[in-house]
């Protein structure tokens, strides 16, 4: 059985990669379901995606609509990135607070068993 636990961390204790993580993550679902939406329609005939200054239908027009959605995810989660390195930075010389998180505090399940 999981228990948690809240626990904290200061802003400037956040390591870049993980900003990047986050960004890259929630920049791919946004982006990810719309350039699959788009690309699904191209797939169908409908003139949703231009490469090259031309419609793109069918097969290639999924695609193109799947690395646009890729390209447009990472270009966002780099803007968040940087906006994470600045925040850090800003963090260390100033108090922003903290930020608060559950922690599961898992047991070991042959400890768990010999509890009982």
């Amino acid at each position: 059985m999981a228990n948690y636990q809240l626990d904290e961390i200061n802003l400037s204790q956040l390591p870049a990669g993980t900003i990047f993580k986050i960004g890259f993550l929630c920049n791919l679902g946004i982006w990810g379901a719309f350039g699959l939406l788009v690309g699904v329609m191209a797939l169908f005939g409908f003139e949703t995606v231009r490469w090259g200054g031309a419609y793109v239908t069918g097969f290639g027009g999924l695609i193109v609509g799947v690395l646009i959605s890729a390209i447009f995810s990472v270009f966002g989660a780099v803007l968040l990135f940087l906006g994470g390195l600045l925040t850090g930075w800003a963090a260390r010389h100033f108090n922003f607070g903290t930020l608060h998180y559950l922690a599961s505090t898992t047991k070991n399940p042959s400890t768990e068993a010999s509890d009982s």
